[in-house]
């Protein structure tokens, strides 16, 4: 009398009832979801590149440094054209140099130093590169008539040696933070991707899935923000 038969409305019901996203559907999903904003960093800093070599082949030389930071500051490590745009504003800053305008060619040295500074998170990628433009500014500065820092009654190479200091000042982030604003960036899309699957079911709003990655959102988009605050 207590069994359930067939035709039970409860049972055809608990059959219905979707599964679960399992752990490594979602984990498929966060993949899916960085592979797609990776193709699109790798495909703007392409487009960027191409756009710069097309500039210079003109004639362009600051039209195509301004793309090559563009191109450089959509930075991935192993980025083939963010690498070459680098040493196409080397090029640069040195054709300028050649040619005399040396105004010029301390801007397209700071656009290559600001780029590789604003591509460094736990590390600092293309050192060598940031070093050698911070020498070849310090050097331009100093020898600008213009200049009324450092001192101009002092000697060529104080005045160098003083704007390269200055130069290799950092305030870097704290690493421990920078991670912090990392996991909390990660939480933040990840925990929406997940109420989005989770929270919304063929069979209604699941209330339990929606607190819970709700809560997983609202905590790592608060990481992120202290994070940028504190890094």
């Amino acid at each position: 009398m207590g069994a359930v038969r067939e035709d039970d409305p409860a049972k055809d019901g608990a059959e219905a009832r979707p599964r679960p996203l399992s752990r490594r559907a979602a984990a498929l999903v966060l993949g899916f979801v960085v592979l797609v904003v990776c193709a699109r960093v790798l495909h703007d800093s392409r487009a960027q590149h191409a756009a710069a070599l097309e500039a210079e082949a003109a004639g362009d030389l600051w039209g195509a440094a301004v793309r090559h930071e563009r191109a450089l500051h959509a930075w991935l490590p192993g980025n083939p054209w963010a690498e070459a745009s680098a040493r196409a504003l080397e090029r640069i800053a040195e054709d300028l140099d050649g040619r005399g305008d040396a105004g010029t060619a301390l801007e397209v040295d700071r656009m290559l130093r600001s780029g590789v500074l604003s591509i460094r998170s736990l590390w600092q990628p293309m050192g060598e590169r940031l070093a050698a433009s911070e020498v070849r500014i310090a050097r331009r500065m100093a020898e600008d008539p213009k200049g009324i820092w450092p001192d101009p009654s002092l000697p060529r190479e104080a005045r160098e040696a003083a704007l390269l200091a200055n130069l290799r000042e950092r305030r870097d982030p704290h690493p421990g933070w920078v991670v912090a604003l990392e996991l909390g960036f990660l939480a933040w899309v990840g925990g929406a991707a997940m109420f989005a699957l989770r929270a919304w079911r063929p069979a209604g709003f699941d209330r339990r899935a929606a607190w819970r990655w709700g809560a997983v959102v609202v905590c790592g988009y608060a990481l992120w923000l202290v994070g940028m605050a504190r890094a």
